[in-house]
């Protein structure tokens, strides 16, 4: 999503406010992006493709710099959307909207703008990790939007993709673990996670920015911590994250793509046990956010008009390869 704006167009003490909080957020250290150069001498990883990455990097924020002059209400809903979305992680983690289990990374700007990723959730078993498959971790990655046009055409891309065999990757991938043999610092190239498009309709994002400011504002207040732990917007993205770990993975397993099914379901496995663990049924995920829409809707019905969509999709994939 957009990041770049001018903070100084925010028209409003609120917004400024909102503006305000999202530096002190992203200043923080645990929430600064990995950074491509400590990939040298990695393996698989050259000097000059970090380089190239670097420099593909500084040119499209340069083109969003120049076309960020916006009007002052473009630019106050922006940066409303920019709060929401810098919220999400920081209440996974302050707030442990999952528990304790769950660990957020902030990837390289490389792989935000060049893969779709604004942030990774690692899904740890345990603090100590004892058995080597768990040291490659299991999550997802997220791509945030408001618009539902965006999520929409990012999301038929992405099963475009799928349809092709592609497996969603994060090409800089850095996390600490606990091992029986100590800590240990794993980097990888093109680490295999899946991605969701979480979609945030205005009509939450706009509730849950009052709930998540005063708590961020009055951090002291015991009712305004309770409030933006237990928001609707926790398990909005709850039911988003399980619906379209469903979607992809069976979409996958029905094109063929075997490791992509691999990956959606392995994380679906883990991310539903986190949920079970703290008590997080689908009932009271539906009751607190059924009246929200949804990105996986009867647009994206995989059984409707006799597996049309299916159709569709190996049709374009076969007409991209060409």
């Amino acid at each position: 999503m957009e990041k770049a704006y001018k903070k100084e167009l925010a028209g409003t003490s609120e917004i400024g406010k909102l503006a305000d909080i999202i530096e002190q957020i992203e200043s923080k250290p645990e929430n600064l992006s990995i950074n491509p150069r400590d990939f040298n001498g990695v393996s698989f990883f050259t000097q000059d493709e970090i380089e190239r990455d670097l420099y593909l990097v500084e040119e499209k924020r340069n083109k969003i710099q120049k076309n960020q002059d916006k009007s002052e209400e473009m630019t106050n809903a922006l940066i409303t959307a920019n709060f929401v979305e810098a919220m999400v992680p920081e209440a996974i983690r302050s707030l442990e909207w999952l528990g304790n289990k769950v660990r957020v990374i902030k990837p390289s700007l490389y792989d935000d703008y060049y893969r779709g990723i604004d942030n990774v959730l690692q899904i740890l078993p345990e603090d100590v990790i004892e058995n080597e498959k768990w040291i490659r971790c299991i999550g997802f990655s997220m791509d945030f939007t408001i618009s539902k046009e965006d999520a929409e055409k990012k999301a038929f891309d992405l099963m475009i993709a799928l349809t092709k065999g592609v497996v969603p990757s994060m090409k800089y991938f850095k996390t600490d673990v606990v091992t029986t043999h100590g800590p240990m610092e794993i980097k990888l190239k093109n680490f295999k996670l899946p991605r969701i498009i979480m979609f945030c309709p205005k009509e939450i994002m706009n509730e849950s920015k009052e709930q998540l400011l005063n708590y961020q504002t009055n951090t002291d207040s015991t009712d305004a911590r309770e409030t933006a732990k237990d928001c609707d917007l926790k398990y909005h993205f709850i039911r988003e994250s399980i619906s379209q770990l469903e979607f992809f993975a069976k979409l996958s397993g029905i094109v063929g793509n075997d490791t992509a099914q691999k990956v959606y379901s392995d994380s679906l496995i883990s991310f539903r046990q986190i949920l079970l663990e703290q008590g997080i049924t689908d009932e009271i995920v539906s009751n607190r956010a059924g009246k929200y829409p949804g990105l996986i809707g009867k647009s994206f019905d995989i059984n409707a008009n006799g597996g049309q969509l299916i159709k569709m999709l190996k049709a374009l994939s076969t007409q991209t390869e060409r």
